[in-house]
C-alpha cells in the first residue's frame, strides 16, 4: 500500500502510437491509466472518469487533450495532459491535479516522458502538499490539503491499469497502452513501513520537491546512477522501493528500453538497496510500445 504514508514517486512513461493499438477504443476520450492505488471505500470519492462508485487512494493517468482539430490536434503527435486524481478525508468528489493548463507540459506519443508527484506533510496538523511535475517542471501545487483518504490496507498497487468497481461505466478496464520505467517510490514520512526512518530522503520545502525531480531526472535509466544519488552529496537518497520493469538487475550500469511488445517481470528493489522478493507479488503483464 504505497500511498498510506507521505511519499515521493517517479516513473517514466511512454505512449503508444494510438494509430497502432491493436485494440481501438471506440470513445477517443478514453484515458490511458499509468500507476493506481484507487480502490472501492465507501468513505472515498466519486469520479467523474472511473465510474459513480465511492473509491479512495490515488489514480496517475494521461486524459486525451482536445482542440479545435481533434484529439491533440495534431494525427500524427497526439498529446495527453497528466491527470492526479486522489481522495481525501471529507470530500465526496474526487479532487485533481492537472498537467493540460499549460500545452507546454502536453506530453505526446512515441516519446518517454518524466512524471513526478508529491504527497508532503505541512506544519498545519493532518494537512499536506500535493504536487505534480512534468518533464521537471512543477504543473500544479495545491499548498494546503486536508490528508488524502489513502487506500485499504488489503488494497494493490496497479500498474498500466484500472479496474472499474461498479457504477454506471459501461468500461471495465482503462489500460495504458504503452511502457513503463524506472518507477522509483520514496516514503518520506510516518511510522516506518519499507525503510528505516535513517535511510529516508527527508522532503520539507517545495525547493526539496523541486531537487528530488532534478536529481532523479538526472539519473533516467540508469540503475546505478538512482541507486547512488546521496553520493553526489545530495541530501536524495535512492528510492525506497524501484521497480526497473525492463528485465535488467541492478547490476547493469545503464540500459535501454526497446519497444517490442513482450511479457516482463517485476524487479522490485527496496529495503535500502536490498532485493525484496518476500515482499513482492511477482506478476507479468504485456507491454507494447
Amino acid at each position: 500500500m504505497l500511498d498510506s504514508n507521505p511519499f515521493a514517486i517517479s516513473i517514466w512513461v511512454f505512449l503508444s502510437p494510438w494509430k497502432t493499438h491493436e485494440e481501438t477504443y471506440e470513445d477517443s476520450s478514453h484515458p490511458r491509466v499509468i500507476i493506481s492505488t484507487r480502490s472501492e471505500d465507501d468513505r472515498g470519492c466519486e469520479s467523474g472518469v472511473f465510474g459513480d462508485g465511492l473509491a479512495a487512494g490515488f489514480v496517475l493517468y494521461a486524459q486525451p487533450h482536445f482542440d479545435d482539430n481533434g484529439v491533440g490536434g495534431d494525427e500524427e503527435a497526439k498529446k495527453y495532459g497528466i491527470v492526479l486524481e486522489y481522495a481525501k478525508t471529507g470530500n465526496e468528489v474526487c479532487r485533481t491535479l492537472v498537467g493540460f493548463n499549460n500545452n507546454d507540459l502536453l506530453v505526446e506519443e512515441g516519446q518517454w516522458h518524466h512524471i513526478a508527484f508529491f504527497a508532503t506533510p505541512i506544519a498545519k496538523e493532518g494537512y499536506e502538499r500535493i504536487s505534480l511535475y512534468i518533464n521537471g517542471d512543477l504543473a500544479e501545487r495545491k499548498a494546503q490539503e486536508s490528508r488524502r483518504l489513502h487506500s485499504r490496507p488489503e488494497s494493490k498497487t496497479t500498474i498500466g491499469r484500472y479496474t472499474t468497481h461498479g457504477g454506471s461505466s459501461s468500461i471495465s478496464n482503462f489500460d495504458l497502452d504503452g511502457r513503463i520505467g524506472m518507477l522509483s517510490f520514496w516514503e518520506t514520512g510516518g511510522p516506518p513501513l519499507y525503510s528505516t526512518i535513517s535511510k529516508r530522503t527527508k522532503i520539507q520545502s517545495v525547493s526539496d520537491e523541486d531537487h528530488v525531480v532534478r536529481a532523479i531526472m538526472r539519473a533516467a535509466f540508469d540503475i546505478v546512477a538512482i541507486q547512488e544519488l546521496s553520493l553526489e552529496g545530495l541530501f536524495v537518497r535512492e528510492p525506497t522501493l524501484l521497480y526497473t520493469f525492463d528485465g535488467h538487475q541492478a547490476k547493469k550500469v545503464t540500459h535501454k528500453l526497446n519497444s517490442k511488445s513482450r511479457l516482463v517481470n517485476e524487479v522490485m528493489s527496496g529495503r535500502n538497496g536490498t532485493i525484496m522478493t518476500d515482499h513482492v507479488e511477482m506478476t507479468s503483464f504485456k507491454v507494447a510500445a
